[in-house]
């Protein structure tokens, strides 16, 4: 398996621009707990920020839930 090649039976991808207007949106005041213990806030990011959550992804110390 080649992971730099696209499979031939894949479509190409189309740019619908569907998320352009993600690019000027104005993130919320809002904390999070980080994952070295501290906190975030939202409104003091800068320059181009790509925010990933995976709320099911569990903790060490903390078994997975079921669902």
């Amino acid at each position: 398996m080649n992971f730099t090649q696209r499979p031939k039976e894949m479509s190409i991808p189309v740019d619908e621009c569907v998320v352009d207007h993600l690019k000027s949106i104005q993130l919320p005041d809002l904390s999070l707990a980080a994952t070295d213990g501290d906190t975030l806030n939202f409104q003091n990011l800068s320059g181009l920020i790509v925010l990933y959550i995976y709320p099911m992804a569990g903790r060490p110390d903390t078994p997975a839930p079921d669902s």
